[in-house]
């Protein structure tokens, strides 16, 4: 550990954790106990993207809508093709992806609540 390094000095082992920090290009460093961290960190991560990807969602869904109301419409690409029951339809393509891969992103973001939770005597 770097208090072996340093004699026991609590001092010098921040400032090379902060220098080694710095030099990665982190302001901060996270406290970690031992040699796992706590598995509520990947919670926290992915809920931020769930957010972002919950967001995602909502706004690709209303495009559909809108869309299915001939109120708004995507882009038509020049090679693109219709509707396969429909050549004329114009289906919201990019909106469906968003969607589809926001979906994605949401229901994974319970994988590392489920694994924070279940963690037999883990240090947290």
């Amino acid at each position: 550990s770097f208090l072996s390094l340093f004699d026991g000095d609590h001092e010098k082992a921040t400032q090379l954790e902060e220098k080694i920090a710095s030099k990665m290009g982190f302001d901060a460093v996270y406290s970690v106990s031992g040699q796992t961290y706590s598995r509520k960190v990947d919670y926290y991560v992915l809920s931020v993207l769930s957010g972002i990807a919950q967001s995602a969602y909502k706004f690709s869904n209303d495009i559909r809508l809108l869309s299915h109301l001939k109120e708004f419409d995507e882009p038509f690409e020049d090679k693109q093709i219709g509707s396969s029951a429909m050549a004329y339809k114009r289906n919201p393509m990019r909106s469906e992806r968003i969607a589809s891969l926001s979906r994605y992103v949401i229901v994974n973001a319970l994988n590392p609540a489920l694994t924070a939770s279940s963690q037999w005597f883990e240090r947290t």
